[in-house]
């Protein structure tokens, strides 16, 4: 379900990017909340300095020239001078931000929330599902209860129908209305 959500809010999420075309996608709060999740990441951006695989020959060409100009620069820039503890801390890479570990803690806080959501609404719908099994089966022992007792009733009346003409045979019998010959 979370798959599908996220892959609904990544969606209206690129249509808002896009221009023309009238107004942009209303996202509701809980996609809001997803996208606020991957907004930096790989999966909602691209990868960063990444090439699309429709880009002409040409163009990969110049980009690879630039590139592999870039990768000299940079070995050169490596070996020129020792590292030492300075230089590593001011290299290029760089730690998160505190906005970016408030957001990820956030994100993370939302997908715990939508995950107790998720698991909350399960279990009504399990709980639901036992009372509609105990009500269906409180339905079926009334409709046996109900059948038995009708089945017994007639048996009590077919029981009555059966002594009243025995008894009404051996009343005409006795007044000799009735001659049986065996």
């Amino acid at each position: 379900m979370y798959a599908q959500l996220k892959c609904r809010a990544k969606k209206k999420e690129s249509d808002r990017k896009e221009t023309g075309g009238g107004p942009p996608a209303v996202l509701t709060t809980v996609e809001d909340l997803v996208i606020d999740g991957i907004r930096d990441k790989p999966q909602l951006i691209g990868i960063p300095g990444g090439i699309d695989s429709g880009v002409a020959d040409v163009a990969e060409m110049a980009d690879t020239d630039e590139a592999s100009a870039k990768c000299t620069l940079t070995v050169a820039e490596c070996t020129s001078k020792p590292a030492t503890a300075s230089n590593v801390a001011t290299s290029s890479t760089s730690r998160p931000s505190k906005e970016s570990l408030k957001k990820r803690k956030r994100n993370r806080c939302y997908e715990e929330e939508l995950l107790e959501l998720e698991t909350r609404r399960a279990q009504a719908e399990l709980d639901l599902l036992l009372q509609r099994q105990q009500q269906e089966k409180q339905l079926h022992d009334l409709r046996i209860k109900v059948i038995t007792e009708a089945a017994e009733q007639e048996r009590q009346l077919f029981t009555l129908k059966k002594e009243l003409l025995n008894s009404n045979i051996k009343s005409a019998m006795d007044q000799g209305l009735l001659l049986f010959e065996s």
